[in-house]
């Protein structure tokens, strides 16, 4: 798996091919490269393809709090639902729904059913109860039937955000390089480009001909012609 960096420059390689003053910034570069990750990925998914794959990351500690089950102000339904204290980073969503990710409790000794919340909220007071736990996802977060935090893995639509997550000590970058206790974070150039090795490549050459379409240059859309791997190039005006 290549880095943001190594991908970033791989787009830039390509752009060469259409013209040497067009130079978009890092962060330009990768924010259409997600964007390309996420549509190549998402097809990918709704054909059952990735579910195991190496674009899936992992939240490891989730905390979960206790709610009430009524989405109304100071209303004390008596049934108390668990959720995320916070909202979880956006799943890529799929025409099936988000389904690339997997729930398990902290210690993965469980995992976790997918059900309808209406499910979820419909089993709370009755005496006897499926067995195991459960989980819905509704506004970014994420809800159960067990008071446990969880472990997710997923899909996320920005890879980027996720080493954030797993990391148990304040960012401190005051001294960053000196002061090993802190945590500082990987630069984004340096951090993984989390996709199926075998998208990466249709994914940075995409991302390529999207910018270089934005800079003014015709470029030809190989995925309907895909015996034909070398781009035609022409300057407008010309």
């Amino acid at each position: 798996m290549h880095t943001v960096g190594q991908v970033i420059y791989n787009v830039r390689t390509t752009l060469k091919e259409f013209s040497d003053d067009a130079k978009p910034g890092d962060r330009f570069i990768y924010s259409r490269l997600k964007n390309w990750r996420n549509n190549l990925i998402r097809k990918e998914n709704d054909k059952g393809k990735l579910f195991n794959s190496s674009a899936m990351q992992s939240i490891h500690c989730i905390d979960l709090i206790p709610v009430d089950a009524s989405e109304c102000c100071n209303v004390d339904s008596g049934n108390i639902i668990y959720r995320t204290k916070n909202k979880i980073p956006k799943i890529l969503d799929t025409s099936f729904g988000k389904q690339a990710l997997k729930v398990y409790s902290l210690d993965r000794s469980v995992k976790f059913d997918f059900k309808s919340i209406d499910t979820i909220i419909s089993q709370l007071k009755k005496k006897y109860k499926f067995p195991g736990a459960s989980f819905f996802l509704e506004n970014d977060f994420l809800y159960s039937d067990s008071a446990e935090g969880v472990k997710l893995t997923a899909i996320f639509e920005d890879p980027e955000l996720i080493e954030d997550y797993n990391k148990c000590k304040k960012i401190d970058c005051s001294n960053c390089g000196e002061d090993l206790i802190d945590y500082c974070p990987t630069p984004m150039l340096e951090r993984e480009f989390y996709v199926p090795g075998y998208l990466e490549k249709d994914i940075e050459t995409q991302t390529a001909w999207d910018i270089a379409k934005l800079y003014g240059y015709v470029v030809e859309d190989r995925l309907n012609n895909a015996k034909d791997d070398t781009p035609r190039t022409q300057a407008q005006g010309k």
